[in-house]
C-alpha cells in the first residue's frame, strides 16, 4: 500500500470527524445563546426601578463621595511622604510636618470608619490604608529612616 493511499484515509476520516464535532458544537453553542437571551429579556412589568440602580439616597451618596474623598487625600499624602523621603535634599525636619498631616487623616479616618459597616468594602480599604499610614508614621517617629 502507498502512503499516498493511508494518508487519505485517515485525512478523510479526520475531516469527517471533525465537520461533525463542529456541527454539534455550533449548535450547543446556539442553545446556550438562546437560554441566555431568556435570561435576560426583560418584560413590561419587570422593568428596573431608579431604586435598585440606586439603592443609596442623595445625602448617603454626597456622604460616600466625601469617604472616598478622604481616602484619596490620604493616598496622595502617601504619595507626596514617599518621594520625600527618597529626595535626598530633604531633612527629617522637612518631613515632619508631612507625618503630622498624614496622622491628622488616619485620626480623621478612624472616625468615618466608626460609622461604617464590618461589612462595607470601603470600611476595608479604610483599614488598610490607616494600618499602612500607621506603620510608616511609627518607623518615621522611632528613627528607622537615617539620612545621615
Amino acid at each position: 500500500m502507498k502512503i499516498e493511499n493511508i494518508f487519505s484515509k485517515y485525512w478523510v476520516r479526520s475531516t469527517h470527524t471533525r465537520t461533525i464535532e463542529k456541527e454539534t458544537s455550533e449548535i450547543e453553542f446556539q442553545k446556550f445563546l438562546e437560554e441566555a437571551k431568556k435570561k435576560q429579556e426583560i418584560t413590561p412589568n419587570t422593568t428596573p426601578n431608579s431604586q435598585n440602580l440606586f439603592p443609596l439616597s442623595k445625602d448617603a451618596f454626597i456622604y460616600r463621595l466625601e469617604e472616598i474623598k478622604r481616602l484619596d487625600n490620604l493616598l496622595d499624602k502617601l504619595v507626596i511622604y514617599k518621594e520625600a523621603l527618597g529626595d535626598s535634599k530633604k531633612n527629617l525636619k522637612e518631613i515632619e510636618p508631612i507625618i503630622q498631616s498624614l496622622s491628622e487623616e488616619v485620626e480623621q479616618l478612624k472616625k468615618i470608619g466608626e460609622k461604617l459597616p464590618s461589612s462595607d468594602p470601603l470600611n476595608k480599604i479604610l483599614i488598610e490604608l490607616g494600618v499602612l499610614s500607621l506603620v510608616e508614621i511609627m518607623k518615621f517617629k522611632r528613627g528607622e529612616y537615617n539620612f545621615e
